[in-house]
């Protein structure tokens, strides 16, 4: 289920994709939006897995403008921090 029902497609902008993003990923790690940084690495600060990743690769996929399975799982397991993953999606969220 989408955590926000306005897409980046549907008009947000970079601030608010960023912040959709780090909504996406509070929620998956069941942390505080303070403890999140661009620098925080997903495994090393979060203890996170690259079933963690997965499961974040999708839910970004579903919230953030992506045809479903258009992040390679390659480029979702290349990702180490938030930072990371807001550049990739910022980049590649289409804009319709």
């Amino acid at each position: 289920m989408p955590v926000n029902s306005k897409r980046y497609n549907d008009g947000l902008g970079a601030d608010e994709l960023s912040k959709l993003v780090v909504n996406l990923i509070v929620k998956q790690y069941d942390i505080l939006s303070s403890c999140v940084y661009r620098n925080t690495n997903f495994s090393q600060n979060l203890g996170g897995n690259s079933m963690d990743l997965l499961s974040l690769g999708l839910a970004i996929e579903e919230n953030c403008g992506f045809e479903a399975k258009s992040i390679p799982d390659e480029v979702i397991n290349s990702w180490r921090t938030v930072g990371q993953v807001v550049d990739y999606v910022q980049a590649n969220a289409k804009k319709r």
